[in-house]
């Protein structure tokens, strides 16, 4: 019995001598780990690329609005002074349970504690993942790590979800933009000499953001202060930006500010209003 029992011990050791030496160890400790899953309701993933040389970046978000709807948003820029191209869906909340479900089946939970890789590129952009869930409990992982193997086709299966719940949802008015000058994709700050300009450049939700650029050889103080007319209609707004009550615009530079608004905007012609400073702009 003794010398059973010695037998078996030889043999769980030299288990876990072979499985150092081929890095098994490694695998197997992922699985166990692997078998936990997360039963608290999804209500945001993030998928966010970034870092190549041109500076582009791309971002997929699913986020929860209400039992019944979820939004499904795409960001992508091409260089690392373009403004993100934004479209935004509606789509039926069950989607995040689909992405769930995914999670679970490949043990997701454990990837973040996947070490590092040691092949880095640095030219190469880096993509990372993030899961977040009702009991406030976050998953976070990159593409900097060694993931297991089928990971990648993992998360492949949650982008191809979500573009099928884009085709069966409904794409929601977006801020028409300008297409970009080549002066602007070297410096997306370039100001107008002589001249004091506005222009929005982003929009999601209910998240605004405009530039105000001074072109001028004096120093201009812009307030706080914002007023949003729709086709001439007032539209209340949350006056919820971030900085100082006032601030201070040097020559030759430009200011970026952010607008938290009431709700979503409805398709139509807006005109905005910094501080007696003004701009016009589409949603549609």
């Amino acid at each position: 019995m003794f010398k059973q029992q010695r037998f078996i011990l030889r043999v769980l050791l030299c288990a876990v001598g072979l499985t150092s030496i081929f890095g098994l160890d490694k695998a197997w400790a992922m699985s166990w780990l692997g078998g936990e899953k997360i039963d608290s309701p999804l209500v945001k993933v993030s998928f966010c690329s970034g870092g190549d040389m041109l500076g582009s970046s791309h971002g997929l978000f699913v986020t929860a609005v209400d039992k019944e709807y979820a939004l499904i948003t795409y960001e992508d820029a091409e260089h690392h002074a373009q403004a993100p191209v934004v479209k935004e869906y509606r789509v039926s909340a069950v989607v995040l349970d689909d992405v769930k479900a995914i999670f679970n089946e490949n043990g997701m939970v454990s990837w973040e504690k996947c070490p590092r890789s040691e092949m880095q590129a640095l030219d190469e952009a880096t993509t990372g993942y993030s899961f977040s869930f009702a009991d406030k409990r976050r998953v976070g992982f990159n593409s900097t790590q060694d993931l297991p193997e089928g990971a990648y086709a993992a998360l492949r299966k949650i982008r191809e979800l979500a573009q099928a719940y884009c085709k069966k949802g409904e794409l929601l008015p977006g801020l028409i933009t300008n297409p970009v000058s080549p002066a602007e994709m070297n410096n997306p700050r370039e100001v107008i000499l002589g001249k004091i300009t506005l222009n929005t450049y982003y929009y999601r939700e209910t998240n605004l953001y405009a530039r105000l650029s001074n072109g001028t050889d004096s120093v201009i103080k812009v307030k706080d202060n914002y007023a949003l007319l729709k086709e001439g209609e007032p539209i209340k707004l949350l006056n919820d930006s971030i900085g100082q009550g006032e601030r201070y615009i040097h020559p030759k530079y430009s200011e970026e500010f952010y607008i938290k608004l009431a709700k979503r905007l409805e398709a139509g012609n807006y005109t905005l209003n910094i501080d007696g400073y003004t701009t016009n702009f589409s949603i549609k």
